[in-house]
Protein backbone atom coordinates (compact mmCIF):
# COMPACT_ATOMS: atom_id res chain seq x y z
CA UNK A 1 0.00 0.00 0.00
CA UNK A 2 1.39 3.41 -0.99
CA UNK A 3 2.08 6.14 1.54
CA UNK A 4 3.22 9.74 1.01
CA UNK A 5 3.57 12.10 3.97
CA UNK A 6 2.96 15.77 3.16
CA UNK A 7 6.44 17.02 3.99
CA UNK A 8 6.96 20.66 2.92
CA UNK A 9 9.63 21.29 0.30
CA UNK A 10 12.56 23.70 0.57
CA UNK A 11 15.03 24.49 -2.22
CA UNK A 12 18.63 24.75 -0.99
CA UNK A 13 19.85 26.59 -4.08
CA UNK A 14 18.15 29.89 -3.16
CA UNK A 15 19.25 29.86 0.48
CA UNK A 16 20.89 33.08 1.61
CA UNK A 17 23.59 31.19 3.52
CA UNK A 18 25.82 28.95 1.38
CA UNK A 19 23.03 27.43 -0.70
CA UNK A 20 25.53 25.30 -2.61
CA UNK A 21 26.41 23.27 0.51
CA UNK A 22 23.30 23.28 2.68
CA UNK A 23 21.52 20.07 1.69
CA UNK A 24 21.82 18.91 5.34
CA UNK A 25 20.24 21.96 6.99
CA UNK A 26 17.60 22.17 4.25
CA UNK A 27 16.62 18.52 4.71
CA UNK A 28 16.52 19.01 8.47
CA UNK A 29 14.35 22.11 7.95
CA UNK A 30 11.80 20.11 5.98
CA UNK A 31 11.43 17.66 8.87
CA UNK A 32 11.30 20.41 11.49
CA UNK A 33 8.59 22.28 9.59
CA UNK A 34 6.59 19.06 9.01
CA UNK A 35 6.56 18.42 12.77
CA UNK A 36 5.50 22.02 13.49
CA UNK A 37 8.71 23.28 15.10
CA UNK A 38 8.37 27.06 15.32
CA UNK A 39 10.51 29.52 13.36
CA UNK A 40 14.02 29.75 14.75
CA UNK A 41 15.02 33.28 13.72
CA UNK A 42 14.44 36.27 11.52
CA UNK A 43 15.50 35.01 8.09
CA UNK A 44 12.74 35.08 5.45
CA UNK A 45 13.44 31.40 4.69
CA UNK A 46 13.06 28.79 7.42
CA UNK A 47 16.02 26.74 6.16
CA UNK A 48 18.40 29.70 6.58
CA UNK A 49 17.37 29.95 10.23
CA UNK A 50 18.14 26.25 10.60
CA UNK A 51 21.58 26.69 9.01
CA UNK A 52 22.26 29.64 11.32
CA UNK A 53 21.35 27.47 14.33
CA UNK A 54 23.86 24.81 13.20
CA UNK A 55 26.56 27.47 12.91
CA UNK A 56 25.80 29.15 16.24
CA UNK A 57 25.99 25.84 18.07
CA UNK A 58 29.15 24.78 16.23
CA UNK A 59 27.49 21.59 14.91
CA UNK A 60 28.62 19.95 11.66
CA UNK A 61 25.55 20.22 9.41
CA UNK A 62 26.76 17.51 7.02
CA UNK A 63 27.46 14.72 9.50
CA UNK A 64 24.87 12.21 10.74
CA UNK A 65 25.59 12.98 14.37
CA UNK A 66 25.40 16.74 13.78
CA UNK A 67 21.96 16.52 12.19
CA UNK A 68 20.76 14.19 14.95
CA UNK A 69 22.00 16.56 17.66
CA UNK A 70 20.19 19.54 16.14
CA UNK A 71 16.89 17.68 15.57
CA UNK A 72 16.82 16.21 19.06
CA UNK A 73 17.83 19.55 20.58
CA UNK A 74 14.71 21.03 18.98
CA UNK A 75 12.42 18.38 20.42
CA UNK A 76 12.30 15.72 17.69
CA UNK A 77 13.39 12.11 17.97
CA UNK A 78 16.05 10.90 15.52
CA UNK A 79 16.50 7.14 15.49
CA UNK A 80 19.81 7.27 13.61
CA UNK A 81 21.43 4.19 12.11
CA UNK A 82 24.66 3.94 10.13
CA UNK A 83 23.63 0.57 8.71
CA UNK A 84 20.23 1.28 7.23
CA UNK A 85 18.54 -0.64 4.41
CA UNK A 86 15.64 -0.11 2.03
CA UNK A 87 13.37 -2.15 4.30
CA UNK A 88 14.33 0.12 7.23
CA UNK A 89 13.15 3.12 5.21
CA UNK A 90 9.83 1.48 4.36
CA UNK A 91 9.18 0.43 7.95
CA UNK A 92 9.97 3.93 9.19
CA UNK A 93 7.60 5.55 6.73
CA UNK A 94 4.91 3.03 7.71
CA UNK A 95 5.24 4.05 11.35
CA UNK A 96 4.92 7.77 10.59
CA UNK A 97 8.62 8.65 10.67
CA UNK A 98 10.22 10.86 8.02
CA UNK A 99 13.61 9.77 6.68
CA UNK A 100 16.70 11.86 6.00
CA UNK A 101 19.27 9.97 3.93
CA UNK A 102 22.94 10.59 3.14
CA UNK A 103 24.45 9.36 -0.13
CA UNK A 104 26.40 10.04 -3.30
CA UNK A 105 23.89 11.50 -5.71
CA UNK A 106 26.43 14.29 -6.21
CA UNK A 107 30.20 14.02 -6.38
CA UNK A 108 30.89 15.54 -2.91
CA UNK A 109 27.94 13.71 -1.33
CA UNK A 110 24.35 14.76 -0.74
CA UNK A 111 21.47 14.62 1.76
CA UNK A 112 17.75 14.39 0.95
CA UNK A 113 14.38 13.60 2.52
CA UNK A 114 12.30 10.48 1.86
CA UNK A 115 8.60 11.10 2.47
CA UNK A 116 6.85 7.98 1.12
CA UNK A 117 6.70 5.13 -1.38
CA UNK A 118 4.37 3.93 -4.15
CA UNK A 119 2.75 0.55 -4.77
CA UNK A 120 5.94 -0.69 -6.49
CA UNK A 121 8.07 0.24 -3.47
CA UNK A 122 9.87 3.15 -5.17
CA UNK A 123 10.34 6.24 -3.00
CA UNK A 124 8.86 9.73 -3.02
CA UNK A 125 11.63 12.17 -2.10
CA UNK A 126 12.12 15.85 -1.42
CA UNK A 127 15.54 16.48 -2.96
CA UNK A 128 16.72 20.00 -1.99
CA UNK A 129 19.17 20.19 -4.93
CA UNK A 130 16.67 19.34 -7.68
CA UNK A 131 15.93 16.06 -9.48
CA UNK A 132 18.63 13.43 -10.02
CA UNK A 133 18.52 11.44 -13.26
CA UNK A 134 21.21 8.80 -12.70
CA UNK A 135 24.22 10.79 -13.98
CA UNK A 136 23.15 14.42 -13.73
CA UNK A 137 20.84 16.80 -11.92
CA UNK A 138 18.04 19.04 -13.09
CA UNK A 139 19.13 21.67 -10.57
CA UNK A 140 16.83 24.14 -8.83
CA UNK A 141 17.13 27.84 -9.60
CA UNK A 142 19.25 30.01 -7.32
CA UNK A 143 17.24 33.20 -7.91
CA UNK A 144 13.57 32.24 -8.11
CA UNK A 145 11.14 29.79 -6.46
CA UNK A 146 11.86 26.43 -8.02
CA UNK A 147 10.70 23.04 -6.85
CA UNK A 148 12.25 20.60 -9.32
CA UNK A 149 13.07 18.21 -6.48
CA UNK A 150 9.68 18.21 -4.73
CA UNK A 151 7.89 14.88 -4.32
CA UNK A 152 9.96 13.16 -7.01
CA UNK A 153 9.87 9.39 -7.49
CA UNK A 154 13.31 7.78 -7.08
CA UNK A 155 13.63 4.05 -7.77
CA UNK A 156 14.83 1.59 -5.17
CA UNK A 157 17.95 1.10 -7.31
CA UNK A 158 18.60 4.84 -7.38
CA UNK A 159 18.26 5.13 -3.61
CA UNK A 160 20.23 2.00 -2.68
CA UNK A 161 23.14 2.56 -5.07
CA UNK A 162 23.63 6.16 -3.94
CA UNK A 163 23.10 5.65 -0.20
CA UNK A 164 25.27 2.52 0.06
CA UNK A 165 28.13 4.01 -1.96
CA UNK A 166 31.45 5.22 -0.63
CA UNK A 167 31.94 7.81 -3.39
CA UNK A 168 30.44 9.11 -6.65
CA UNK A 169 32.05 6.52 -9.02
CA UNK A 170 30.97 3.84 -6.57
CA UNK A 171 27.34 5.00 -6.79
CA UNK A 172 27.34 4.91 -10.58
CA UNK A 173 28.95 1.47 -10.63
CA UNK A 174 26.44 0.09 -8.12
CA UNK A 175 23.56 1.52 -10.14
CA UNK A 176 24.77 -0.15 -13.35
CA UNK A 177 25.96 -3.48 -11.99
CA UNK A 178 24.22 -4.46 -8.77
CA UNK A 179 21.66 -7.24 -9.01
CA UNK A 180 18.32 -6.99 -7.20
CA UNK A 181 19.62 -8.93 -4.19
CA UNK A 182 22.44 -6.42 -3.64
CA UNK A 183 20.04 -3.52 -4.06
CA UNK A 184 17.65 -4.91 -1.44
CA UNK A 185 20.02 -6.49 1.08
CA UNK A 186 22.96 -4.06 1.35
CA UNK A 187 22.67 -2.15 4.63
CA UNK A 188 25.31 0.56 5.00
CA UNK A 189 23.06 3.62 4.68
CA UNK A 190 23.36 6.62 6.98
CA UNK A 191 19.68 6.93 7.78
CA UNK A 192 17.81 9.30 10.12
CA UNK A 193 14.32 8.15 11.13
CA UNK A 194 12.69 11.30 12.46
CA UNK A 195 9.53 11.56 14.55
CA UNK A 196 8.08 13.82 17.20
CA UNK A 197 8.54 13.28 20.93
CA UNK A 198 5.27 13.72 22.80
CA UNK A 199 5.81 15.33 26.18
CA UNK A 200 3.39 15.53 29.10
CA UNK A 201 0.85 18.27 28.44
CA UNK A 202 1.53 18.44 24.71
CA UNK A 203 -1.34 19.39 22.46
CA UNK A 204 -2.53 16.36 20.44
CA UNK A 205 -3.63 18.75 17.69
CA UNK A 206 0.03 19.64 17.12
CA UNK A 207 0.94 16.03 16.45
CA UNK A 208 0.65 14.96 12.79
CA UNK A 209 -1.50 11.91 12.19
CA UNK A 210 0.68 8.83 11.72
CA UNK A 211 -0.02 5.52 10.09
CA UNK A 212 -0.56 2.54 12.33
CA UNK A 213 2.62 0.63 13.23
CA UNK A 214 2.79 -2.45 11.01
CA UNK A 215 5.96 -3.95 12.52
CA UNK A 216 5.87 -7.20 14.45
CA UNK A 217 6.35 -5.33 17.70
CA UNK A 218 3.49 -3.02 16.74
CA UNK A 219 1.25 -6.00 15.98
CA UNK A 220 2.06 -7.60 19.34
CA UNK A 221 1.22 -4.40 21.20
CA UNK A 222 -1.96 -3.79 19.22
CA UNK A 223 -3.31 -7.29 19.93
CA UNK A 224 -1.81 -7.51 23.45
CA UNK A 225 -0.18 -10.84 22.65
CA UNK A 226 1.94 -12.96 24.99
CA UNK A 227 4.92 -14.63 23.27
CA UNK A 228 6.77 -17.62 24.69
CA UNK A 229 10.57 -17.52 24.60
CA UNK A 230 10.88 -20.53 22.26
CA UNK A 231 8.49 -18.92 19.76
CA UNK A 232 10.26 -15.57 20.05
CA UNK A 233 13.73 -17.01 19.40
CA UNK A 234 12.48 -18.92 16.34
CA UNK A 235 11.04 -15.79 14.69
CA UNK A 236 14.03 -14.22 12.96
CA UNK A 237 12.27 -10.98 12.01
CA UNK A 238 10.90 -10.46 15.52
CA UNK A 239 14.37 -11.13 16.97
CA UNK A 240 15.81 -8.58 14.54
CA UNK A 241 13.28 -5.93 15.63
CA UNK A 242 14.06 -6.61 19.30
CA UNK A 243 17.78 -6.40 18.54
CA UNK A 244 17.26 -3.04 16.81
CA UNK A 245 15.54 -1.72 19.92
CA UNK A 246 18.30 -3.10 22.18
CA UNK A 247 20.84 -1.49 19.87
CA UNK A 248 18.99 1.83 19.85
CA UNK A 249 19.14 2.01 23.66
CA UNK A 250 22.83 1.10 23.79
CA UNK A 251 22.66 -2.54 24.94
CA UNK A 252 23.69 -4.25 21.69
CA UNK A 253 26.24 -3.59 18.99
CA UNK A 254 25.15 -2.98 15.38
CA UNK A 255 27.15 -6.01 14.28
CA UNK A 256 24.91 -8.19 16.49
CA UNK A 257 21.64 -7.10 14.83
CA UNK A 258 21.33 -10.23 12.72
CA UNK A 259 18.07 -11.98 13.60
CA UNK A 260 19.91 -14.70 15.54
CA UNK A 261 19.00 -15.13 19.21
CA UNK A 262 22.43 -16.10 20.51
CA UNK A 263 24.16 -15.53 23.82
CA UNK A 264 24.97 -11.89 23.04
CA UNK A 265 21.31 -11.05 22.44
CA UNK A 266 20.22 -13.12 25.40
CA UNK A 267 22.61 -11.25 27.70
CA UNK A 268 21.50 -7.86 26.33
CA UNK A 269 17.83 -8.78 26.84
CA UNK A 270 18.59 -9.94 30.37
CA UNK A 271 20.29 -6.61 31.16
CA UNK A 272 17.29 -4.74 29.79
CA UNK A 273 14.84 -6.77 31.91
CA UNK A 274 16.99 -6.28 35.02
CA UNK A 275 17.13 -2.52 34.43
CA UNK A 276 13.33 -2.35 34.17
CA UNK A 277 12.72 -4.76 37.07
CA UNK A 278 11.06 -7.29 34.74
CA UNK A 279 11.26 -11.06 35.27
CA UNK A 280 10.39 -12.14 31.72
CA UNK A 281 13.70 -13.94 31.21
CA UNK A 282 12.88 -16.08 34.24
CA UNK A 283 9.26 -16.83 33.29
CA UNK A 284 9.96 -17.33 29.59
CA UNK A 285 6.87 -15.28 28.66
CA UNK A 286 6.85 -11.83 27.06
CA UNK A 287 3.66 -9.78 27.18
CA UNK A 288 2.42 -6.21 26.58
CA UNK A 289 4.21 -4.72 29.60
CA UNK A 290 7.58 -5.99 28.40
CA UNK A 291 7.11 -4.90 24.78
CA UNK A 292 5.76 -1.47 25.73
CA UNK A 293 8.75 -0.80 27.96
CA UNK A 294 11.08 -1.95 25.20
CA UNK A 295 9.46 0.44 22.72
CA UNK A 296 9.35 3.38 25.16
CA UNK A 297 12.91 3.10 26.46
CA UNK A 298 15.30 5.73 25.13
CA UNK A 299 19.05 5.65 25.16
CA UNK A 300 22.14 6.08 23.03
CA UNK A 301 21.50 6.39 19.27
CA UNK A 302 22.35 3.19 17.44
CA UNK A 303 25.86 3.97 16.27
CA UNK A 304 28.84 1.69 17.00
CA UNK A 305 30.31 2.05 20.47
CA UNK A 306 34.00 2.19 21.28
CA UNK A 307 36.01 2.39 24.49
CA UNK A 308 36.55 6.00 25.57
CA UNK A 309 40.32 5.51 25.47
CA UNK A 310 42.25 3.60 22.78
CA UNK A 311 43.26 0.07 23.79
CA UNK A 312 46.57 -0.11 25.59
CA UNK A 313 47.60 -3.32 23.87
CA UNK A 314 46.23 -5.52 21.12
CA UNK A 315 45.43 -9.23 21.38
CA UNK A 316 48.51 -11.22 20.41
CA UNK A 317 46.84 -12.86 17.39
CA UNK A 318 45.61 -9.49 16.12
CA UNK A 319 49.07 -7.99 16.49
CA UNK A 320 50.49 -10.78 14.31
CA UNK A 321 47.66 -10.40 11.79
CA UNK A 322 48.37 -6.68 11.52
CA UNK A 323 52.01 -7.39 10.71
CA UNK A 324 50.79 -8.87 7.44
CA UNK A 325 47.81 -6.60 6.70
CA UNK A 326 49.59 -3.28 7.31
CA UNK A 327 52.48 -4.42 5.13
CA UNK A 328 50.06 -4.48 2.20
CA UNK A 329 47.79 -1.61 3.13
CA UNK A 330 50.58 0.94 3.45
CA UNK A 331 49.76 4.63 3.85
CA UNK A 332 47.33 7.06 2.25
CA UNK A 333 46.00 5.97 -1.14
CA UNK A 334 43.44 7.75 -3.35
CA UNK A 335 43.44 5.92 -6.69
CA UNK A 336 40.93 7.31 -9.20
CA UNK A 337 39.74 3.81 -10.17
CA UNK A 338 39.44 2.41 -6.64
CA UNK A 339 35.71 2.00 -6.01
CA UNK A 340 36.32 2.07 -2.26
CA UNK A 341 37.59 5.64 -2.37
CA UNK A 342 40.51 7.04 -0.34
CA UNK A 343 42.07 4.81 2.33
CA UNK A 344 44.84 5.21 4.85
CA UNK A 345 46.45 2.08 6.31
CA UNK A 346 43.46 0.17 4.96
CA UNK A 347 40.82 2.34 6.68
CA UNK A 348 38.23 3.83 4.30
CA UNK A 349 37.08 7.40 4.81
CA UNK A 350 33.54 6.15 5.48
CA UNK A 351 34.62 3.79 8.26
CA UNK A 352 36.75 6.56 9.71
CA UNK A 353 33.73 8.88 9.71
CA UNK A 354 31.68 6.18 11.45
CA UNK A 355 34.39 5.77 14.09
CA UNK A 356 34.76 9.51 14.77
CA UNK A 357 30.99 10.02 15.00
CA UNK A 358 30.65 7.11 17.43
CA UNK A 359 33.37 8.66 19.62
CA UNK A 360 31.57 12.00 19.66
CA UNK A 361 34.35 13.63 17.62
CA UNK A 362 34.11 15.82 14.52
CA UNK A 363 34.86 14.01 11.26
CA UNK A 364 38.11 14.66 9.44
CA UNK A 365 39.94 13.41 6.35
CA UNK A 366 41.20 9.84 6.65
CA UNK A 367 44.56 11.13 5.43
CA UNK A 368 45.12 12.46 8.96
CA UNK A 369 44.10 9.35 10.90
CA UNK A 370 46.23 8.73 14.00
CA UNK A 371 48.03 5.48 14.82
CA UNK A 372 45.98 4.81 17.96
CA UNK A 373 42.79 5.27 15.94
CA UNK A 374 43.96 2.77 13.33
CA UNK A 375 44.60 0.15 15.99
CA UNK A 376 41.23 0.72 17.68
CA UNK A 377 39.28 0.61 14.41
CA UNK A 378 40.93 -2.66 13.41
CA UNK A 379 40.17 -4.13 16.83
CA UNK A 380 36.59 -2.92 17.26
CA UNK A 381 35.29 -2.83 13.66
CA UNK A 382 37.06 -5.83 12.12
CA UNK A 383 38.71 -8.22 14.58
CA UNK A 384 35.95 -8.52 17.18
CA UNK A 385 32.88 -8.46 14.88
CA UNK A 386 34.46 -11.04 12.56
CA UNK A 387 34.96 -13.51 15.46
CA UNK A 388 38.59 -13.94 14.36
CA UNK A 389 39.71 -14.47 17.95
CA UNK A 390 37.82 -17.80 18.03
CA UNK A 391 40.04 -19.22 15.27
CA UNK A 392 43.47 -20.79 15.20
CA UNK A 393 46.22 -18.31 14.35
CA UNK A 394 46.57 -19.05 10.61
CA UNK A 395 42.81 -18.93 9.98
CA UNK A 396 42.40 -15.84 12.17
CA UNK A 397 45.03 -13.98 10.12
CA UNK A 398 43.41 -14.90 6.80
CA UNK A 399 39.88 -14.17 8.04
CA UNK A 400 40.91 -10.77 9.45
CA UNK A 401 42.77 -9.75 6.30
CA UNK A 402 39.72 -10.78 4.26
CA UNK A 403 37.49 -8.63 6.50
CA UNK A 404 39.75 -5.63 5.86
CA UNK A 405 39.48 -6.17 2.10
CA UNK A 406 35.83 -7.20 1.82
CA UNK A 407 34.17 -6.06 5.04
CA UNK A 408 33.16 -8.33 7.93
CA UNK A 409 30.10 -9.70 6.16
CA UNK A 410 32.15 -10.40 3.04
CA UNK A 411 34.79 -12.23 5.08
CA UNK A 412 32.10 -14.37 6.72
CA UNK A 413 30.80 -15.28 3.25
CA UNK A 414 34.27 -16.47 2.17
CA UNK A 415 34.50 -18.44 5.42
CA UNK A 416 31.06 -20.00 4.88
CA UNK A 417 31.98 -21.03 1.34
CA UNK A 418 35.17 -22.67 2.60
CA UNK A 419 33.25 -24.46 5.38
CA UNK A 420 30.54 -25.65 3.01
CA UNK A 421 27.67 -24.08 4.99
CA UNK A 422 24.90 -21.72 3.89
CA UNK A 423 26.27 -18.39 2.67
CA UNK A 424 24.49 -15.36 4.11
CA UNK A 425 27.31 -13.25 5.59
CA UNK A 426 26.02 -13.76 9.15
CA UNK A 427 28.18 -15.52 11.72
CA UNK A 428 25.32 -17.57 13.17
CA UNK A 429 24.96 -21.01 14.81
CA UNK A 430 25.47 -22.97 11.56
CA UNK A 431 28.72 -21.16 10.81
CA UNK A 432 29.88 -21.51 14.40
CA UNK A 433 29.22 -25.27 14.32
CA UNK A 434 31.04 -25.62 10.99
CA UNK A 435 34.01 -23.68 12.34
CA UNK A 436 34.29 -25.82 15.47
CA UNK A 437 34.59 -28.90 13.26
CA UNK A 438 37.01 -27.31 10.77
CA UNK A 439 39.08 -24.73 12.61
CA UNK A 440 42.26 -25.45 10.65
CA UNK A 441 44.80 -24.15 8.15
CA UNK A 442 43.15 -25.96 5.25
CA UNK A 443 40.10 -23.70 5.56
CA UNK A 444 42.42 -20.70 5.58
CA UNK A 445 44.05 -21.85 2.33
CA UNK A 446 40.62 -22.45 0.77
CA UNK A 447 39.64 -18.86 1.61
CA UNK A 448 42.78 -17.57 -0.12
CA UNK A 449 41.88 -19.59 -3.24
CA UNK A 450 38.36 -18.19 -3.06
CA UNK A 451 39.68 -14.65 -2.88
CA UNK A 452 41.81 -15.07 -6.01
CA UNK A 453 38.87 -16.56 -7.92
CA UNK A 454 36.65 -13.68 -6.81
CA UNK A 455 39.22 -11.07 -7.87
CA UNK A 456 39.49 -12.58 -11.35
CA UNK A 457 35.71 -12.68 -11.72
CA UNK A 458 35.41 -9.08 -10.56
CA UNK A 459 37.87 -7.91 -13.20
CA UNK A 460 35.97 -9.84 -15.88
CA UNK A 461 32.80 -7.97 -14.87
CA UNK A 462 34.47 -4.55 -14.56
CA UNK A 463 37.60 -4.08 -16.66
CA UNK A 464 38.45 -0.80 -14.92
CA UNK A 465 39.56 -2.94 -11.96
CA UNK A 466 42.19 -4.79 -14.02
CA UNK A 467 44.81 -2.32 -12.80
CA UNK A 468 44.47 -3.83 -9.29
CA UNK A 469 44.36 -7.53 -10.21
CA UNK A 470 48.05 -8.37 -9.99
CA UNK A 471 48.34 -6.61 -6.65
CA UNK A 472 45.35 -8.51 -5.27
CA UNK A 473 46.76 -11.84 -6.45
CA UNK A 474 50.23 -11.01 -5.11
CA UNK A 475 48.71 -10.16 -1.72
CA UNK A 476 46.80 -13.44 -1.61
CA UNK A 477 49.88 -15.48 -2.54
CA UNK A 478 51.97 -13.59 0.03
CA UNK A 479 49.30 -14.37 2.63
CA UNK A 480 49.55 -18.05 1.74
CA UNK A 481 53.30 -17.93 2.24
CA UNK A 482 52.93 -15.97 5.51
CA UNK A 483 50.67 -18.53 7.19
CA UNK A 484 52.61 -21.48 5.80
CA UNK A 485 55.63 -20.26 7.72
CA UNK A 486 53.80 -20.11 11.06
Amino acid sequence: MAINHKVPYFNQEDNEIEGWRTCGPTSAAMCLKYFNVADLGSFPQYEDDVKKRFDRLGIDHGSPDGIRRLLEGLGLRDNLTLKGSLSDITRSLDSGEICILHGYWTKPGHILVIRGYNDDGDFFVNDPHGEWNYTEYSVNSTVSPDNKGENKLYSRRLISSGANAFNWPDALDFYRNWDSNKIESTATMWLHRVSIQQRPGSNPNDIPEVKEDVSKLGEILKNRLVIKLDKLTADKELVREIQRRLNAIGLLQLSDVNGIFGNVTKNALTRFCDSEFLNNMNTGSFGPTFFQKLMDRRGTPNVPSFPIDPPGSLPNKLAIALQFTLKWEGGYVDHKDDLGGPTNKGITHRNYDTYRIAKGLPTKDVQFIEEAEVMEIYSEMYWKPSEADSMILSLAIVHFDTAVLFGVSGAVQFLQEALGVGVDGIFGPQTETGLRANNNKEIALNIIDGRIAYHRKRVEENRSQDVFLQGWVNRANDLREFITGL
